[in-house]
């Protein structure tokens, strides 16, 4: 009888749609040839056996899932003497192949859709495949197709910018998996400040900064706290969770003032929204306490007497004086400091005491005056003789 060499049992594993080469040997002790042939079961398909030298050879038919096949081959030596022995060859499934590649499937801002996205994946042994998430999520709102591998869904909302990482499985039927890491980004929107940039309040010195509220809000819903970034409203704040801006004390200026505050409006995912409002700071002019007046009457051509003209600043500031229109300023003189007036008075007009009138001007750091008119009276000058005082001598004589 023929004596097998080759030892029975599995001769080997291949995945499908690669080539098998297997020699299966026999001897025949009295020197004959050996011929082989398939005695029962099946030989994987695809592959033949050549009853001449035993050689299993083909390239083997992809399958879906591991598959071992059984089968018998007589050794036949040339008087049909024969022995049979068993073997097996498993043709291995494949894994599949996943054609997107594994990183960033894109980044959105919040309330927005995560964009339609297709992980394209195949089975090279022809098999069917399913899609599953193995770890991780993705964006709230959004899933997978098991069967299509589609991710797809409705408006995503954060308040803080979130990365969303999935590891991805994509098993064939023959329960052979492959596996990329995804990830998604989506983006916390900055607040909306609804208050227009821009002067938000006019008031005169000395008085308060008014309330006025800063409206603000998170598109994507979460709380929002307002600080000053920049510039100063003096003597005012704003309130970090009310967006208010308060004055809690009187604003002095000595001209007209704008401050400009940043306002900045965080939301708790550390995105800001910063605009500028002012507040308007007007200065109040000049008050002349010296109520006009004829503030005398003087000799012609004589001195004027001091007079003070009293004037204040109601926001501090300091005064200066000046003359500035009337029929007595041209003689009339008034110190640009302190107020207080000289001067000589003009030459009286013959037959009556004339009334001369001048304006006060008293005028703050800022620009802004304030007027007063102030009267002198002028005497007529005094009769002057024409006629000696020494009429001459008158000699007396007697009868």
């Amino acid at each position: 009888l023929p004596t097998w060499i080759t030892s029975a049992g599995n001769l080997g594993s291949i995945f499908g749609a690669n080539t098998v080469n297997v020699y299966l040997s026999a001897t025949d002790p009295e020197g004959s040839n050996i011929t082989y042939q398939l005695s029962s079961g099946s030989l994987p398909t695809g592959l033949n056996l050549n009853s001449a030298n035993g050689l299993i050879q083909g390239v083997a038919t992809a399958v879906t899932a591991n598959t071992t096949y059984n089968f018998v081959i007589k050794a036949n030596d040339t008087v049909n003497n024969n022995t049979d022995r068993s073997f097996s060859y498993t043709i291995l499934n494949r894994a599949p192949v996943i054609n997107t590649a594994s990183g960033s499937l894109g980044t959105i801002y919040s309330g927005n859709a995560v964009p339609t996205t297709t992980i394209s994946a195949y089975d090279p042994d022809g098999g069917t495949i399913t899609y599953s998430i193995a770890s991780g999520s993705l964006p709230a709102n959004t899933g997978l197709g098991s069967a299509n591998g589609v991710i797809q869904g409705t408006p995503v909302v954060v308040t803080s910018n979130a990365t969303y990482t999935i590891n991805l499985i994509v098993t064939d039927q023959g329960s052979c998996t492959a596996s990329n890491t995804y990830t998604f980004t989506v983006l916390n929107r900055p607040p909306i400040i609804n208050t227009v940039a821009g002067v938000v309040g006019t008031i005169v010195s000395g008085n308060v900064i008014p309330s006025v509220t800063i409206s603000a809000y998170d598109p994507d819903g979460g709380a929002v706290t307002y600080s000053n970034a920049s510039g100063n409203i003096v003597n005012a704040y704003i309130g970090s969770s009310n967006g208010i801006i308060t004055g809690i004390s009187a604003v002095t200026v000595t001209s007209n003032t704008t401050y400009t505050m940043g306002v900045r409006v965080t939301d708790v995912g550390g995105d800001y929204t910063d605009r500028n409002y002012s507040f308007v700071v007007l200065n109040r002019p000049p008050i002349i306490n010296t109520a006009s007046a004829i503030l005398a009457t003087v000799p012609s051509n004589g001195p004027l007497p001091a007079n003070t003209i009293q004037a204040y600043d109601p926001d501090g500031g300091a005064i200066t004086y000046s003359i500035t229109s009337g029929n007595a300023s041209s003689w009339t003189t008034i110190d640009s400091s302190t107020g207080v007036i000289g001067g000589t008075a003009t030459t009286g007009t013959v037959g009556s005491n004339v009334t001369y009138t001048f304006t006060v001007t008293a005028t703050d750091p800022g620009g802004l005056t304030a007027t007063r008119d102030y009267s002198w009276i002028v005497q007529q000058p005094l009769p002057t003789w024409t006629t000696a005082s020494n009429l001459g001598v008158v000699i007396v004589t007697g009868k």
